[in-house]
């Protein structure tokens, strides 16, 4: 597969990344100055770690799309594209001349995979926007604030959900294309991919004709929350099953709280607040590992990679060097054709020349 990846930031270049871990030939087509994910503060060597994590496995060149040479060139490598991925406000590529009508003009069986905020035809299509903003008309800030103080959520999710979205739809489309030899077009939204993931949330205000903030997913069950232990750090208990409550009730020498769960919630939650209490989260850990109970601790950010539930290949099987830091890898697991590392994202080279390598 041919990739030609216009984007910036994440959403688009996460589903160019996927592509690449799998073998696809992409070509990041970067604006004058490079990339704007190149830029931002949070580093990880001379890189941005956005950029060395999305970057990976591809290859780079810089065009000035505005300039009639510069964006001839960027058509010629369409010419002979799989799939073109585009993050412009709907409009913007028409105006440059790369557009999907445009781009069928050099290959009519293009794949042409457009990301935007609100939609290429919705109501608000011309307005500028990211993550936290679609978040926000998504219901997911209200969500992680149970209906009281709005909260952000510490990541994007809403670039991460159509970066995911684009990548699923483009294998869908390369599927037909090569029973059919027929491209298509892929709009995926932002908005339509935020909402997408909070499904049953919305089926479930759309049956009661209320707004409920007092859900499983939001605390209300005693046996699907995070407690808090002696030490200070924090437990989730996700015991949905009776089965699981009942081996959690048992572990914790609380068996007259089983049958409570339901009849009197605020009761049972405000008692395993005081058991966990009781206990540092390490010692909970020791003995609940063996009680069949859904459990877990609650890391910062700087535990993830040291924690022995995530897998080694985290660490040191994705380092192609010495001196190289991890990559995380694409979590699709395929046994016969696993997913691979190959490069690192490259330096921006504005005079790189790039062709396509022969069709395997």
């Amino acid at each position: 597969m041919r990739v030609v990846d216009l984007t910036s930031l994440l959403p688009g270049p996460l589903a160019s990344m996927i592509l690449a871990d799998f073998g696809a030939d992409v070509v990041h087509v970067e604006r004058p100055g490079g990339d704007p994910s190149r830029q931002l503060a949070a580093r990880f060597g001379e890189d941005s770690a956005l950029h060395a994590w999305v970057g990976r496995n591809k290859r780079s060149i810089v065009k000035d799309l505005k300039d009639p040479a510069q964006l001839s060139v960027v058509l010629d490598l369409i010419a002979d594209a799989d799939v073109v991925l585009e993050g412009f406000r709907p409009g913007v590529a028409a105006r440059l001349g790369i557009d999907y009508a445009a781009c069928r003009r050099v290959n009519p069986s293009v794949i042409y995979g457009s990301i935007t905020g609100y939609g290429s035809d919705g109501i608000m299509r011309e307005r500028p926007s990211h993550d936290l903003n679609i978040a926000g008309i998504a219901g997911l800030l209200d969500l992680a604030g149970r209906g009281e103080r709005p909260r952000q959520l510490g990541f994007p999710i809403a670039d991460v959900a159509a970066g995911l979205n684009m990548a699923i739809g483009v294998l869908a489309a390369y599927v037909h294309k090569q029973r059919t030899g027929q491209g298509q077009q892929i709009d995926v939204s932002l908005l339509g991919s935020a909402v997408g993931l909070i499904g049953s949330q919305l089926l479930e205000s759309l049956t009661d004709g209320e707004i409920n903030h007092r859900s499983v997913s939001t605390g209300n069950d005693p046996a699907y929350r995070i407690y808090e232990t002696k030490c200070g750090r924090h437990l989730t208990v996700a015991c949905l099953e009776e089965s699981l409550w009942g081996n959690l009730c048992v572990a914790l020498g609380a068996d007259h709280l089983t049958s409570l769960r339901h009849s009197d919630a605020q009761k049972v939650h405000r008692a395993l607040e005081v058991i966990f209490l009781s206990r540092t989260r390490a010692e909970w850990v020791d003995l609940l590992s063996g009680a069949d109970v859904a459990f877990g601790v609650v890391n910062n950010i700087g535990e993830v990679l040291e924690d022995e539930a995530v897998d080694i290949d985290w660490h040191s099987a994705t380092r192609p060097g010495p001196d190289i830091g991890p990559q995380l890898p694409t979590a699709i697991r395929l046994r016969e054709t696993p997913p691979a590392f190959r490069s690192l994202a490259c330096s921006l080279d504005t005079g790189a020349v790039v062709s396509w390598s022969p069709a395997v």
